[in-house]
């Protein structure tokens, strides 16, 4: 399956397409049911997450982690 990814511009009103989440040395986006969150790479240990990937997650409970996908920027 396949997502586009798009970035709003206020001032026009148009969506445009996005092929990364930042510079430097990446970020990555978590995205559930009622909240999202952009961090940086540097805020976590080295190769626990992948620069310009979207983690999903919709059923996030307390103690279950299982249910998180992620989606590549780079290669779908």
């Amino acid at each position: 399956r396949r997502y586009g990814t798009y970035r709003v511009d206020l001032d026009s009103g148009t969506l445009l397409p996005v092929k990364s989440l930042g510079s430097g040395k990446g970020r990555a986006v978590f995205m559930g049911m009622y909240s999202s969150l952009s961090v940086s790479l540097e805020s976590f240990p080295a190769g626990s997450i992948i620069a310009d990937t979207i983690y999903l997650s919709f059923d996030f409970g307390e103690t279950e982690y299982s249910n998180v996908g992620a989606y590549h920027l780079t290669s779908g």
